[in-house]
């Protein structure tokens, strides 16, 4: 099966915009670079972000070209910092902003990546950072925060109907969980899953990302 992420409606996103070669384009949310190639490929200069360090990582090898020739400029933060990290850039590169893509939502590939502890369908390390620069991970969450505000956490990120019991399941594990298996384990104890809908961790991963 190819897990490979395509980027969606990329066509239709590229009528849209209709980008002039020699334009300067903001890819706001770089991910495996399907907007970026398509962009360079009409012409345009590109500024792309992203926290996730492998993606970051990929893109340096892959834009190796294009980062040489100042076609594209990749950036490893998060949109967030996206006004803070063009205007230092404007201090020394002129590049007049023709048009900002963002392009939400997590990845197959990250999904699909065990060892990353974004999703529950394989079992991995509760880790769920994109950027690995950063200490806190999903697991520490879940050993650090009070109970209280773990239920408040998995109520107003996911919507978790169960939010309670789950978060007073994970605070009285006899173990600590740090993987996902062990957290998919501990949810099941206190739900009920349906024959058709959602799995029941579903939106406790959901919220877990977020937080992290």
């Amino acid at each position: 099966m190819n897990t490979a992420h395509q980027s969606v409606m990329l066509t239709e996103t590229l009528e849209i915009m209709a980008i002039k070669s020699g334009s300067v384009v903001i890819d706001a949310t770089f991910g495996s670079g399907g907007h970026t190639q398509a962009l360079l490929d009409q012409g345009a200069t590109v500024i792309a972000f992203d926290w996730d360090t492998e993606a970051i990582e990929r893109g340096v090898v892959r834009f190796k070209a294009a980062i040489a020739e100042n076609k594209l400029f990749l950036i490893h933060e998060s949109f967030s910092k996206l006004a803070e990290e063009v205007a230092n850039l404007k201090q020394t590169e002129d590049l007049p902003i023709s048009a900002v893509l963002f392009d939400f939502g997590t990845s197959s590939e990250q999904l699909m990546s065990a060892e990353r502890g974004f999703s529950f369908m394989g079992d991995g390390p509760l880790d769920m950072r994109m950027d690995t620069r950063l200490a806190v991970m999903a697991k520490d969450i879940l050993a650090l925060v009070p109970e209280k505000q773990l239920e408040q956490l998995f109520r107003e990120f996911s919507g978790e109907v169960h939010a309670r019991a789950i978060a007073k399941a994970v605070k009285q594990s006899p173990t600590p969980i740090t993987t996902t298996a062990q957290l998919v384990d501990c949810i099941a104890k206190v739900t009920h899953r349906k024959a058709h809908g959602l799995h029941p961790a579903t939106k406790v991963f959901q919220a877990l990302r977020i937080a992290v």
